[in-house]
C-alpha cells in the first residue's frame, strides 16, 4: 500500500504522491485507511444483525 501511494500505479489514474507527501504522512494515511476499513466492517455487521429478525 505504501508503494502504491508513494509511486502510483502504472497505466492507471492513480498517480504517486511521493513528491507531495513525506513517508510519515503516507503512513498516517495508511493507518487511517486501515482503521476506516475496520469501522466500515463493524458497521456492516451491526447493520446485518439489525436486519435479521429472530423467530
Amino acid at each position: 500500500m505504501f508503494g502504491i501511494i508513494k509511486n502510483g500505479r502504472p497505466n492507471t489514474q492513480m498517480g504517486g504522491f511521493g513528491g507531495a507527501l513525506g513517508d510519515a504522512e503516507i503512513r498516517v494515511i495508511i493507518a487511517f485507511l486501515r482503521a476506516e476499513s475496520v469501522r466500515v466492517k463493524a458497521a456492516e455487521r451491526k447493520s446485518a444483525d439489525a436486519d435479521s429478525v429472530p423467530w
